[in-house]
C-alpha cells in the first residue's frame, strides 16, 4: 500500500506547474512561445528566472520605486487593472519560487551565465510572465546585462486579442542597473 501511494504522490508531482502555482502552465508556456517566437533575432537567456520587485506593485496606486511611470492601476489608464487583479498579481509573484528555465523557448540560447569582464555578450533575464484575474492581460519584465557599465530592465504589459493572439500594449523602461 505505501508503495502505491509513493507511486500516486510521483504521479501528481510529475504533472505538477512548474512556474507558478497560481497560473497554470497552459497558459505561461504558450505566451512566452509567442514573445520569443516574434522577436526579430535569438536571445541569450539565463538559465535564472528573474523577479519582479513586488514595491513595484504593492505600492500602487502610488509611485513604484523602479518604474515611476508603472500606471496600471491608475483608472485614467485605458488597459486599467482593477485591485482585485492587483492583489492577484502579487499572489503570483509572492508564490514564484522556481529559480531556472527548465524549457527551451523559440528563439532562445539557455546558458548557466556568470558575469566575466571578458563576456561581451548581451544576456537576458525574464520574469516568469504574470496574468491579470481574466487572463487578458500579461506582465513580463526583462533584465539585461550588456557589459561592465551596461543593463537595465524593461516591463512590457501585454493585451490578448479577441482571436488569442497578444499585442504589446505599454513599456514601461526601468532604472539601469
Amino acid at each position: 500500500m505505501r508503495i502505491f501511494a509513493f507511486l500516486l504522490f510521483l504521479s501528481f508531482a510529475s504533472n505538477a506547474q512548474k512556474y507558478s502555482p497560481v497560473v497554470p502552465d497552459t497558459e505561461i508556456l504558450p505566451f512566452l512561445d509567442w514573445y520569443f517566437d516574434q522577436l526579430k533575432q535569438e536571445r541569450i537567456l539565463s538559465r535564472e528566472i528573474g523577479k519582479f520587485n513586488i514595491r513595484d506593485f504593492e505600492t500602487m496606486p502610488n509611485e513604484a520605486p523602479n518604474f515611476p511611470d508603472l500606471d496600471l492601476f491608475y483608472k485614467n489608464n485605458p488597459f486599467y487593472l482593477t485591485e482585485k487583479d492587483r492583489v492577484f498579481l502579487l499572489k503570483q509573484i509572492q508564490s514564484n519560487n522556481i529559480l531556472k528555465w527548465e524549457t527551451a523557448f523559440k528563439n532562445t540560447s539557455l546558458i548557466d551565465y556568470k558575469y566575466s569582464q571578458k563576456d561581451q555578450r548581451t544576456v537576458f533575464w525574464y520574469t516568469v510572465p504574470i496574468f491579470s484575474i481574466d487572463k487578458k492581460t500579461a506582465i513580463l519584465e526583462e533584465y539585461f546585462n550588456c557589459g561592465m557599465l551596461c543593463g537595465g530592465s524593461l516591463i512590457q504589459v501585454f493585451r490578448k486579442n479577441d482571436d488569442g493572439s497578444w499585442r504589446l500594449v505599454r513599456e514601461f523602461q526601468g532604472l539601469a542597473e
